[in-house]
């Protein structure tokens, strides 16, 4: 049986961190700096935000889709039932469409003019520039963060639940 890595968020830099799965408490921060950070910050002491802060969107929402992807190849070898996994892909889909987004939006942040975007997508320059202007990225990835606030990651050890034996 394999075991699936558990992926957690930092709790101050938002970073995803693979999460020990052995006995005992669980990190709450991805490295040491970070819970330094909190304290200081929980203790009132001013505080720089970290430069991961600062990261491209792009690895973000990959990250969610490399835990997104692991959900869904775990349900299919537990032989989920089908509303199960389509709700899954259809979260995989969605998760697709905020990366594309985000990884134009750190392109044109490098450099990248919409000549390029547009051969990298293969569409016409003015269709780049239309599907992905902006402020229609920015008011995606506000979607995206807004619907993950309102449906919190699994908790550690979370697992889909078991199909029933037939009778």
């Amino acid at each position: 049986m394999t075991i699936t890595p558990h992926y957690d968020r930092c709790a101050y830099c938002r970073r995803r961190f693979r999460q020990r799965m052995g006995p005992g408490r669980k990190k709450d921060y991805c490295d040491t700096r970070c819970r330094r950070l909190a304290q200081r910050q929980r203790d009132g002491q001013s505080v720089q935000l970290p430069a991961a802060a600062a990261s491209p969107w792009g690895r973000d929402v990959a990250e969610d889709l490399q835990s997104l992807v692991a959900e869904l190849v775990e349900a299919e070898q537990r032989r989920q039932p089908l509303p199960v996994l389509l709700t899954l892909a259809t979260r995989l889909g969605k998760e697709l469409t905020y990366y594309t987004a985000a990884a134009v939006q750190d392109a044109r942040s490098r450099g990248h003019g919409w000549e390029h975007i547009a051969a990298a997508a293969g569409v016409a320059v003015d269709t780049a520039r239309l599907r992905w202007a902006e402020a229609r990225i920015k008011r995606l990835l506000e979607r995206r963060a807004r619907e993950r606030l309102a449906s919190p990651p699994a908790p550690p050890g979370h697992t889909l639940p078991m199909p029933r034996s037939p009778k």
